[in-house]
């Protein structure tokens, strides 16, 4: 049985819709919007440190300027870093 508890945020991003993260188990999901910019899939991320979620989440006044820019520049091009799966069946909410 899945304990995981998440506090999904709602993000300003074109690609995120929202992201939620548990520091207990080191598990982020993350809810995209699909290319409508509507609700799409969500993903859910292993190994998440407390600051690569800060990062994540902060990254509007970082580097890239963008929350989306900062997840494809790192987690979508480090998957063995940071494994992932879809959560079969997420709803919108």
């Amino acid at each position: 049985m899945d304990t995981t508890k998440f506090m999904m945020q709602p993000i300003d991003s074109k690609q995120l819709h929202q992201v939620g993260y548990d520091p207990e188990t080191k598990k982020m999901r993350i809810q995209f919007k699909n290319w409508k910019g509507d609700v799409g899939r969500t993903y859910e991320y292993d190994n998440v440190e407390p600051e690569d979620h800060a990062a994540l989440m902060g990254a509007k006044d970082g580097p890239h300027k963008s929350i989306g820019k900062h997840f494809n520049n790192t987690f979508r091009v480090n998957a063995e870093r940071w494994p992932y799966r879809v959560i079969p069946g997420d709803k919108k909410p």
